[in-house]
């Protein structure tokens, strides 16, 4: 279970991957992979949790930098198309919030909005949660339903200016960001992909693949410190991205086929890690969206 005495019970997800150095990091993300094997959801709670830590530690205010050396849990969402939650010229937020993991639970949620023509990342404090309607969705249906995703309607919140955390991709200080968001979610991919491996018997078929996915996870993992908004960088992130989404889709697809008798059926431990992992393998949409990260990079 995913709470705030998960993290104080293991410290090393509480790692901030702006400020560690390149051992810490390294165990942070080995940990998360091995966690990920197991427990999919899981995973990905821990990865929100970090990636609004990260967010409070880039903030220009103190207070949020406080925040982000403690033990919290934390909801973090990126703009999707269809929100509708924007920020009015009198610092109140009015409209929807979608797909808000560890939401219930949530102590600080870091959110992008939109602020006119721009959006920005937005600090706000779950503890007091009046203005704010909750609702929350069962898009996931029988996986992934420990996240806890939920969508946040806000009533006229009003915000102080210190809220305003950083416009997106504006900052210089961006990119740190992205290469914990990116990477995570090819760690939990990649996770996913070898816990499928494991329980339809480590078919011939897709070692090859589950080895060459190791040595490229392994070689980003080792420069994961290094210039993060190089093109060279970003390159072999986004083959890493791609290769491990694709091979947890492939996997996924070969049990649906060849294995469904064993794994239709969440009661059961295949069944529900199996149901974990199709819904999870459809996050994040299509492989294109690595494409406009490699561009920016430029």
């Amino acid at each position: 279970m995913f709470d705030r005495q998960f993290l104080t019970d293991n410290p090393v997800f509480q790692t901030n991957y702006i400020t560690a150095d390149q051992h810490q990091c390294e165990q942070y993300f080995t940990s998360l992979l091995d966690i990920a094997e197991q427990d999919i959801p899981l995973a990905h709670c821990i990865s929100k949790c970090t990636s609004v830590r990260n967010d409070l530690t880039l903030s220009r205010h103190t207070y949020h930098n406080t925040i982000a050396r403690t033990a919290f849990v934390g909801c973090q969402s990126v703009w999707k198309p269809f929100d509708t939650v924007t920020l009015t010229q009198d610092l109140k937020l009015v409209g929807k919030k979608h797909f808000v993991s560890n939401l219930p639970i949530g102590e600080y949620a870091t959110l992008q909005i939109s602020k006119g023509d721009t959006k920005w990342v937005v600090y706000v404090d779950l503890n007091t949660r009046a203005d704010m309607e909750y609702t929350y969705n069962t898009i996931t249906g029988p996986g992934m339903l420990e996240t806890q995703t939920g969508e946040i309607e806000f009533v006229n919140k009003p915000i102080d200016e210190t809220c305003l955390i950083m416009e997106v991709r504006q900052d210089p200080r961006w990119d740190l960001r992205e290469s914990h968001n990116h990477f995570f979610f090819t760690t939990n991919f990649f996770g996913a992909s070898k816990g499928l491996f494991k329980l339809i018997h480590k078919p011939v078929k897709f070692s090859y693949d589950i080895g060459y996915l190791d040595h490229l996870w392994q070689t980003v993992l080792q420069s994961i410190k290094t210039d993060v908004s190089s093109d060279k960088y970003w390159t072999l992130q986004n083959t890493a991205y791609i290769a491990s989404k694709r091979l947890l889709s492939e996997l996924v697809c070969e049990i649906i086929s060849n294995w469904g008798g064993e794994f239709m059926g969440s009661s059961n431990p295949k069944g529900k890690y199996f149901y974990d992992a199709l819904v999870f393998s459809c996050h994040r949409g299509a492989y294109g969206k690595v494409k406009d990260r490699h561009m920016l990079a430029r």
